[in-house]
């Protein structure tokens, strides 16, 4: 058997029509993936700290920058991004409020405590009040 004739038995358009008919879902757009990644910046904040680091050490060492500037501006970017998951959580929205309490864990309310003193030493309190209410509606259901 010549493995070519095999091959012959799918079309190019029935490749085509596949392709097309292929369902996808984006999780990027669901309350569970903000959560999830969220959670997952602030986990692992220190950690980008020190690749930001390196990069900088990499791409002007003559610079020399400042070790604090590298650490802000890595904490700047950690807490900005988190920052834009998290604020998607509505707790007004039961379809979001059920999914934060299901799948919230000790780490989520950990990220929450960081990044909310992160907020207030630049007073950024609206940010705060957000986090503040998410993290109380937590308080119930993580221990």
């Amino acid at each position: 058997m010549d493995i070519n004739d095999l091959f012959k038995l799918f079309s190019e358009e029935d490749k085509e029509s596949s392709k097309n008919n292929t369902p996808t879902l984006d999780f990027t757009e669901h309350p569970i993936y903000w959560i999830g990644m969220f959670t997952k910046i602030i986990k692992n904040h220190k950690g980008f700290d020190l690749y930001i680091k390196k990069i900088f050490n990499k791409l002007t060492p003559e610079l020399e920058i400042e070790i604090d500037k590298m650490e802000e501006l890595g904490d700047w970017v950690t807490f900005n991004r988190a920052w834009f998951y998290i604020e998607k959580i509505n707790l007004k929205n039961n379809f979001h409020y059920e999914y934060l309490i299901s799948t919230a864990t000790p780490d989520t309310t950990m990220a929450l405590d960081v990044i909310i003193a992160h907020f207030e030493r630049f007073e950024e309190y609206e940010k705060c009040a957000h986090l503040s209410n998410i993290k109380n509606e937590l308080k119930d259901f993580i221990k």
